[in-house]
């Protein structure tokens, strides 16, 4: 199994605690790998990308269906985390 590892800027690692928190359901145990510079599968980082688009689809839009202001800004964390997704063997 190929393996990375996804290095976020501390603002980035919050604001993705933060989403982890909302979403209930998830297993915290990827969001302390990431947190910890662990290695991670590319399955793993999709994980994550699902976590954040879930994320996106309950509070990143306004009534007009236009992403508002948190999604603008979860949009971008989901970017960031695709081209870590992309970038793993």
């Amino acid at each position: 199994m190929q393996v990375c590892i996804v290095k976020l800027k501390s603002s980035d690692m919050e604001f993705l605690e933060k989403i982890f928190k909302n979403q209930k359901k998830v297993d915290m145990t990827l969001l302390n790998k990431i947190k910890n510079f662990a290695e991670v599968s590319r399955d793993n980082i999709t994980g994550v990308i699902d976590v954040i688009s879930d994320e996106l689809m309950e509070y990143g839009f306004s009534e007009n269906s236009e992403p508002n202001e948190y999604g603008l800004k979860v949009e971008n964390l989901l970017d960031k985390i695709n081209k870590f997704r992309l970038e793993c063997p």
